[in-house]
């Protein structure tokens, strides 16, 4: 059974609850990195690991923080599905901070 086979019936499960937009674009996030892995010559999701998640966000380096956020969701949703526990490089892809501009000297904060 190839890694393709395990992933399916689990993302079929997935999109028929819930929002179904949302939930198809995060099916087709997990069959990208699924590909991504596969290859990498995984041959099943058992043997995804830090090296498969760090090469695969290096692969995509140009992604908005947002768009890194969401594949980090997409991939934990299907550890989550598949009942196995996420690979630790994951933890490493952090929510996408707000830009902290400096402050406006002709808007000073309000003082209370």
């Amino acid at each position: 059974m190839s890694i393709f086979d395990e992933v399916k019936p689990l993302t079929q499960r997935y999109i028929r609850h819930g929002g179904k937009k949302n939930r198809r674009r995060q099916a087709e996030k997990m069959r990208a990195f699924v590909k991504f892995c596969a290859g990498m010559g995984c041959r099943g999701l058992g043997n995804i690991g830090r090296k498969h998640i760090q090469a695969f966000f290096a692969a995509h380096t140009k992604w908005t923080p947002s768009t890194r956020y969401a594949y980090r969701l997409a991939v934990e949703n299907l550890f989550e599905l598949a009942g196995l526990p996420p690979p630790k490089g994951l933890s490493e892809i952090d929510y996408p901070k707000k830009n902290s501009s400096p402050p406006n000297p002709l808007h000073p904060p309000c003082q209370s």
